[in-house]
Parts: structure tokens; C-alpha cells; sequence
């Protein structure tokens, strides 16, 4: 075989960032072969091993787009969504060259979106609950009596959210002496009547609570898919680095594990949200009982996990940028993606609670 027929025969080698073919380059070998190249397109310098040895192309194991048997993929998702908080610790180990997993792609962001509705079911139950303790806690100097528990009305308002009927009943007995309405005077004595038994408010009577919060939640989730066009828009990547989408769209689907547990969190912490109890002082008195769960989600964790949001999507940019596609000027290629980014995301969310409000 010559050696002009050589490359035509040989399969195809790619570089990893643009994918111009390197058979050129590999066919002006003679005697040795270089350990380090050049893209002559883009300009990327790497190491000849890294293309043409099958075995640096395998993906880590805790990644989603590894081949691993079914019972792993739980793992494989929560070790991916941890992982984005510590970038360094992902595009270290996931190389340009390693050949993207379109499918699980897919699979990891159905998953990321069946933890948001399952994370929004919960969210309704916990509303249930909380509104149960609370009216329990403000009835007073009455006495509150019901049919059920906590636990009944937390089930049916997760796994039951459009049920037609109420789980249970509640009655609300005055306790002498109480307010005149609440009984009748019979020769100087009130005679106390209890107020008929009320109905517990149906499941759905709290979702569309929930639902008025969500252009806040769809700007946030919008915010990676911002970044990673406002990514694909800069002259710094897409004109000299020449970077594919297949890389700009593994970087958004990955940004999402920064993304989903502020969400996530967001969405338990609303149930604790005054607005959604009878009173003030009921609110208080729950939120008093509850006590360290919601110090924690109200008082430390959220303000955190959203104080750290931007320096963490900087952070992951950045190192995207920096190791994954060995991009120059990586600082600045990382500030004007978030930048961008958030502005978006803000313009978006304020146009759509402009909407929701005036619609």
C-alpha cells in the first residue's frame, strides 16, 4: 500500500475540538511519529496518544455517559450531579476525546426532570402538612379535632394531587367562655355548639400556589442553557477554537447538576413560606416546631447554595474552558458566559412574571 493511498484507507482521525481530519498530517510520517501535534484548523495542541490510543477514550465509570449496567445508574447520576460543584473534579477526568453518549445524554436529563416533578409532588405534600400543623396550632382557644394525621393527607397530596375528595374532616369546638357566635344564651348560661365539620382543602387547592413561582424556577433553569449559547455566540470559541456543539451541549446538560439542587431546595422551602398559612402566628408556631429542619433549609442552606451559585457556574466555565477544551484566555471567556447568562436569565424572568401577572 503507498503511502498517498494510505489515509483513504485508514479510519478517520478527528481532532478532538474541531474535527478536522489529522490523516493529513498522519501521512507525512516517514520514520518516527511525533509525540505532540497541532490542529492545523484550530490550532489545539495535543499529544498523538490521546487520538489514536482506544484506551484513553473510555469514560470514567461514575459518569452517566459510561456503559454501566442499569442498577449503577442512580449512582452514576447522583456522582455527576456532586461532581459539577467541584468542577475540577469533572473535566479533569472527561477529555475532548472521549466520544459523547448522545442516549444517555437523554437519559440523564429525563432523569434530572423526573427529580424536578417528583421534587414538585413532595413539595405539595409538605404545603399539606403544614398547613394541617398550622391550623391545629391557631385554633386556639378553640379545640381542633381531625378524622386524620399528617401522614394520610402527605400521601394523598403527593401520590393523589387531583383527588376529588377530601382525606378527612376537621372540627373546630369553642371552648367556654368563646366568642357569642360560636353558641347560644340560655337564662345567663352559654351553651357551646360546635361548627359543623369542615373539609380538608383538597390536594390541588395548593398547587397553584406552587405555580406562581414558576417563572422564577424556569429562569433558573433556563440559566445553563443561556450560558452555553451565550459559550457558542463568543468569537473566542466558536471562530478560532473552532469548538463543535457536541462539546458546548455536554457542558449545558452538565451544568444542570449545579442548577437542579437550588431548585430542588427552592421548591421544599416554599411550604414554609407564610403566605401559604392561616396566620402569622401560626406560621411562627410551626415553623417554631419544626425547628432545626427549617433553621437549616431557611436560615443556612439556602442563603448559601444561592449566594455560591454564580461563583460555583464561573468556576465550572471556567475549568470547561481551561481543561476540557484547552480554550486561551479562559478567564475571560468564563466571566462574559456568566454574564451573559445571568443577564438573561434575569431579563427572563422578570418578562415572565410581567406576563403572569397582567395576562
Amino acid at each position: 500500500m503507498s503511502v498517498a493511498t494510505a489515509p483513504a484507507a485508514s479510519p478517520r482521525i478527528e481532532c478532538p475540538r474541531c474535527g478536522y481530519d489529522q490523516r493529513g498530517a498522519i501521512s507525512s510520517w516517514r520514520e518516527l511519529c511525533p509525540l505532540n501535534g497541532t490542529c492545523a484548523e484550530c490550532g489545539l495542541e495535543f499529544e498523538w496518544r490521546e487520538l489514536l490510543n482506544e484506551t484513553k477514550r473510555t469514560i470514567p465509570r461514575w459518569c452517566v455517559e459510561s456503559r454501566q449496567p442499569l442498577w449503577r445508574w442512580p449512582a452514576q447520576v447522583v456522582f455527576t450531579l456532586a461532581r459539577a460543584w467541584w468542577p475540577r473534579l469533572i473535566w479533569r477526568r472527561i477529555e475532548m476525546f472521549h466520544q459523547p453518549a448522545a442516549h444517555r445524554q437523554a437519559a440523564y436529563v429525563l432523569t434530572l426532570l423526573l427529580i424536578l416533578f417528583a421534587a414538585f409532588m413532595v413539595c405539595n405534600g409538605l404545603a399539606a402538612v403544614v398547613y394541617w400543623k398550622s391550623m391545629a396550632t391557631s385554633s386556639a382557644p378553640f379545640t381542633f379535632t381531625a378524622s386524620t394525621g399528617p401522614w394520610p393527607v402527605f400521601v394523598q397530596a403527593v401520590f393523589k394531587p387531583w383527588a376529588r375528595r377530601s382525606i378527612g374532616t376537621s372540627t373546630i369546638t369553642p371552648v367556654p367562655p368563646a366568642a357569642p357566635i360560636a353558641g347560644t344564651s340560655q337564662g345567663g348560661t352559654l351553651v357551646v355548639t360546635p361548627l359543623p365539620p369542615m373539609p380538608y382543602p383538597l390536594p390541588r387547592q395548593f398547587i397553584p400556589w406552587l405555580v406562581r413561582q414558576w417563572p422564577q424556577f424556569l429562569a433558573l433553569l433556563a440559566f445553563p442553557v443561556f450560558t452555553g449559547l451565550a459559550f457558542a455566540a463568543l468569537p473566542q470559541s466558536r471562530r478560532r477554537a473552532k469548538v463543535r456543539w457536541t462539546h458546548i451541549w455536554r457542558a449545558m446538560i452538565y451544568a444542570y447538576g449545579i442548577v437542579v439542587p437550588v431548585v430542588v431546595f427552592s421548591l421544599l422551602s416554599i411550604p414554609l413560606h407564610r403566605q401559604m398559612l392561616p396566620s402569622p402566628a401560626a406560621g411562627a408556631t410551626v415553623m417554631h416546631r419544626m425547628g432545626w429542619l427549617t433553621a437549616t433549609l431557611l436560615g443556612l442552606l439556602m442563603p448559601v447554595l444561592l449566594a455560591s451559585l454564580p461563583f460555583i457556574a464561573l468556576a465550572y466555565w471556567w475549568t470547561c474552558a481551561r481543561w476540557h477544551l484547552r480554550m486561551s484566555q479562559a478567564w475571560v471567556v468564563s466571566l462574559s458566559v456568566l454574564v451573559i447568562g445571568a443577564l438573561a436569565s434575569a431579563g427572563l424572568a422578570f418578562w415572565l412574571g410581567e406576563w403572569a401577572r397582567f395576562r
